[in-house]
Formats: C-alpha cells, structure tokens, sequence
C-alpha cells in the first residue's frame, strides 16, 4: 500500500490522486523469490506509450538470470490508461509468470498543469517514487528504452551514500544556460534511486 505521508501538507493532495490499480503476480511468487534477488524497476506512460513499454518489459525479463534474480515492476500509469492496455501488459505474466510481479499505480491528475508538447506528465512521476514505494532502492527506466544484459550488476552497484546513481549522457551539451555543468548532465532516463536515503533525509 501506499506509505503514510498524509501528514505531510505538501504530499497529502499528491497522495490522495494515487492509487494502486492492479497487482498481479502468480501464486508461488513467495517460494519462488527465496534466494533470489528482487530486482525493482520503475517505469511511467500513458496509453500512447503502451507498445514501447511492452518492448522495454520484454527486453528486461528475457536478458534477466532467472535462476538469480527475480523482476518487480512498478509501472506509473497516467490516467488515460485504460483497462484493455493493462491487460495486455498483464498477459506478459503467461511468459514471465515465474519470475515478474507487476504492481500498477494509477498517478490520478498529478503534474498535469505541467503537461505541454514537449514533456508529458509522466516524465515527472519518478520525482514521487520515494513516497509510493517503500523498497530500499528502485531502477528508474524511460518506456523507450531497450535492456541487452542482466541488470542485476547494475541494481547492485554501491550508493556510497548518494542519493541517486545516474549515467553521463552522450548528448550532454546545451545545459549550461540552466547553470548545470555539461559535464555533469546525466541521463535521466536510466537512474537508480536511494529511495532509503531519499526518505531518511526528507530529500
């Protein structure tokens, strides 16, 4: 469930729009996690998004070491996604249904006034996944993106008590004028997250 930050002025409208609209996993999902790492990924989209989405998934879960790892997706829905698009996301489970638990979250209006042609809401949601999941860490991934490996290594590696981990991006030029240095631009896109640490410092 979602954590208990209606104290919290500035969080409680945020909250109150937010829901869990599915969580699907197969019924040996507990015996079958024993051992295994719990690998936490985040995603977000709208009903545009879905074939994307689909594609990323499937990259991720066929390169996964299933013997080692075990998948948790925590997919970030706008709410124009409709019942027909989780259930064709579901049906990655008759594959995967070993090894992947998907929860969806319904995001309700949040971050619509900032909706315009260039971002969609959605790229705002992962700024909330420290107050809606409560796991230590989660892999932030962008729906267009595609997995070639095992992403355990990566979901492993050490905060040294940063707050996020993130990668340098190729086309990292042209942010000077916002007063952030380009060498020092990474890709949002691919970013793990603290969400212990976030929590912990009120970040």
């Amino acid at each position: 469930s979602i954590l208990n930050y209606t104290q919290e002025p500035i969080l409680k409208p945020i909250l109150e729009q937010i829901s869990i609209l599915s969580h699907v996993y197969s019924e040996n999902v507990k015996k079958l996690k024993e051992n295994k790492t719990n690998i936490h990924i985040s995603m977000a989209f709208n009903n545009k998004f879905l074939y994307p989405v689909l594609v990323a998934m499937e990259s991720i879960l066929s390169n996964n070491n299933k013997d080692k790892s075990f998948i948790t997706c925590h997919l970030l829905c706008s709410d124009d996604v409709t019942e027909l698009t989780l259930s064709k996301i579901k049906f990655l489970m008759n594959k995967y249904s070993n090894n992947l638990r998907i929860i969806f979250y319904g995001m309700g209006q949040n971050f619509m006034r900032l909706n315009n042609k260039r971002y969609s809401q959605c790229t705002f949601y992962r700024l909330i996944l420290p107050i809606i999941c409560s796991e230590d860490k989660i892999l932030y991934l962008d729906a267009d993106i595609l997995v070639f490996k095992d992403l355990s290594e990566m979901f492993q590696l050490d905060f040294n008590d940063n707050y996020i981990l993130g990668m340098l991006d190729y086309c990292y030029y042209g942010v000077d004028y916002l007063g952030i240095k380009s060498e020092k631009y990474i890709n949002a896109g691919v970013i793990l997250l603290n969400l212990e640490k976030i929590r912990k410092d009120k970040v």
